[in-house]
């Protein structure tokens, strides 16, 4: 019984590290594409930009439908002439800024940037009201 489940649990260690890595879609009819600095910049897009499907995770780390086809809008884009920013913005009107692996700071997502430091100092200004009144006994 043992024996089995060892066996079974190697097969499975072997089986994930003989797995490919997946290598990124290449459109070999342009040469455009194929040069290492377009497809740095490809890659570079493609970890500031973020899964809606997945939680948290970038196109480069996504392996869902939508990151594939994302992706791919970004390689037309990039074969298209189109600058860096210029497909972000594209993303960015088209899915809105929860796209961006780091949103801009402006009024409506400032709750995004600030609210994490907000309830931090919030929490702290609590437990230290919380230390004061157990140090000093109430005035009788």
């Amino acid at each position: 019984m043992i024996g089995r489940l060892v066996m079974v649990v190697l097969m499975a260690a072997v089986m994930a590290a003989a797995a490919p890595e997946p290598k990124p879609e290449l459109d070999v009819d342009n040469p455009l594409l194929v040069t290492p600095l377009t497809e740095s910049r490809t890659q570079e897009l493609y970890r500031e930009i973020r899964c809606l499907v997945c939680s948290g995770e970038s196109l480069a780390d996504s392996t869902s439908d939508f990151a594939k086809d994302v992706r791919a809008m970004i390689r037309q884009d990039m074969a298209a002439g189109l600058s860096d920013a210029d497909i972000r913005g594209r993303l960015q009107a088209r899915f809105g800024d929860q796209i961006l692996m780091r949103p801009p700071f402006r009024l409506d997502t400032g709750a995004l940037w600030l609210g994490p430091f907000v309830l931090l100092a919030i929490g702290l200004i609590v437990v230290w009201r919380q230390s004061r009144r157990r140090r000093c006994p109430p005035a009788s």
